[in-house]
């Protein structure tokens, strides 16, 4: 499932066993955020989507403009 508007871009992945991938793509921002999140019925073979955490979120945005963002004083 995708959905989309002039600010970002959300694809959403459930095809893996244990996990639902939600990418985010800011255009405002120029920033890329992914959610793995664990599907709370899933099992896997011998409870191994248990091993997983609950959720993990990854963080990207190029380096030239985080630092640029920075110096102005937006990046919180």
């Amino acid at each position: 499932m995708v959905e989309w508007n002039a600010t970002q871009i959300i694809a959403t992945d459930d095809s893996s066993i244990c996990l639902t991938v939600q990418t985010i793509f800011d255009l405002k921002r120029k920033t890329v955020i992914a959610l793995d999140i664990r599907k709370p019925e899933a099992q896997g073979l011998a409870g191994a989507c248990n091993l997983i955490p609950d959720r993990q979120t990854y963080y990207l945005q190029d380096k030239v403009d985080y630092f640029v963002q920075k110096s102005l004083g937006a990046t919180k």
